[in-house]
Parts: structure tokens; C-alpha cells; sequence
């Protein structure tokens, strides 16, 4: 969405763009599991209401990382925890 919007310029298309992002800093995408969409559900109703960010914060719990945010709402979560 931010290549699409402008926000971001990269030289090649999206796919090529994340592949590079994930071989040159050794990121690990994470696939939504059946405990990760189920954990979406369980979170907090003041939690955002934006699918996405209950998805990423839902991940972290799951996988048990730490999730490095400026989003008050997610910071504030007590089941995640969080960096910044």
C-alpha cells in the first residue's frame, strides 16, 4: 500500500522489494496459524480495530516476541509485549 500510495519509492516491483527486505536484514515472515487468527478474537475489544493490527499484535503473543510499536493502543495491551 505505501509503494502503491507513493510513500515509499523502491526500484522494483512489491514481491521483489520484501524478498529483498527479508534476505538482506535475515527477516522471518510469519504465516497466519489457526492459534494466531483464534488469538485475533481473544484480544482485548479496546484493542485496535484494524484487522491488520490484531493480526501483527496477535502474532507476537503467539510466537512470544517482542513487538516493537509507537502504537499506544498496542503498548498498552497487556498480553504483548512491546518495545519502543
Amino acid at each position: 500500500m505505501l509503494i502503491d500510495k507513493k510513500k515509499i519509492d523502491v526500484k522494483d516491483d512489491c514481491i521483489s522489494f520484501l524478498n529483498l527486505l527479508i534476505e538482506g536484514y535475515r527477516l522471518h515472515v510469519y504465516p497466519i496459524s489457526p492459534e494466531i487468527a483464534a488469538m485475533t478474537g481473544k484480544l482485548p475489544a479496546g484493542l485496535n480495530n484494524d484487522p491488520a493490527d490484531r493480526i501483527i499484535a496477535a502474532t507476537a503473543i503467539v510466537e512470544e516476541l517482542i513487538l516493537i510499536t509507537a502504537d499506544r493502543n498496542l503498548r498498552q495491551t497487556s498480553e504483548l509485549r512491546t518495545l519502543w
